[in-house]
């Protein structure tokens, strides 16, 4: 006879283990491909069509799941994403009291998605938007945006001091859908920098 784990059971595990990172990242390309049950080596196959699909829609594993049954669920899945994550787990655990200027900072990453940016060029910009936030608050906003997996960083490095500079790093959204949540999806235009 098996032996079932019950709620109560399967609770007091994760109440043990909550002190764990458990970091799960959407997927690649050829993820992507196998979940679609796909054969990346097949010459029957438009690579091109399936990369711009991959790289306009999601590439969470339960959203690209969704897009098969129901595209209308996909874009629930998203929005549910964007609003635990960046709604309420950092909004909270940072106890954030701008929430529009910080939501803003992430609409302004994912618009200027691959360029580069920087927390005075971002402050800048809110403030000619009537929102008056300093170059800090904005490096603490990209902070917890980077700290949350949200955003990645991609520092710039000088090649003949072979150093890394300190300004005007590109940041890169997780999840490509979550551009489509922030700015919708006729967004998508500039492949090259997504």
């Amino acid at each position: 006879m098996e032996k079932t784990i019950t709620r109560v059971h399967y609770t007091a595990l994760l109440d043990n283990f909550r002190d764990f990172d458990l970091i799960i990242l959407p997927m690649s390309f050829n993820e992507y491909l196998q979940i679609l049950e796909i054969d990346a080596g097949s010459k029957h196959i438009n690579r091109n069509s399936l990369l711009n699909d991959y790289m306009s829609e999601t590439s969470f594993p339960q959203g690209i799941k969704l897009k098969q049954s129901n595209p209308g669920a996909q874009a629930r899945y998203l929005q549910a994403i964007y609003n635990t994550v960046i709604e309420k787990d950092i909004v909270q655990r940072y106890k954030l009291r701008n929430v529009r200027a910080f939501s803003n900072v992430l609409k302004y990453i994912a618009g200027n998605i691959g360029s580069p940016a920087s927390p005075n060029n971002i402050a800048k910009a809110l403030k000619t938007d009537g929102q008056p936030v300093d170059n800090k608050t904005v490096e603490a906003y990209l902070r917890y945006l980077t700290d949350s997996f949200v955003l990645y960083q991609a520092s710039r490095f000088d090649i003949k001091g072979k150093q890394q500079l300190a300004t005007q790093e590109k940041y890169y959204l997780a999840d490509v859908g979550l551009r489509n949540i922030l700015l919708g999806k006729n967004s998508f235009q500039d492949i090259g920098h997504t």
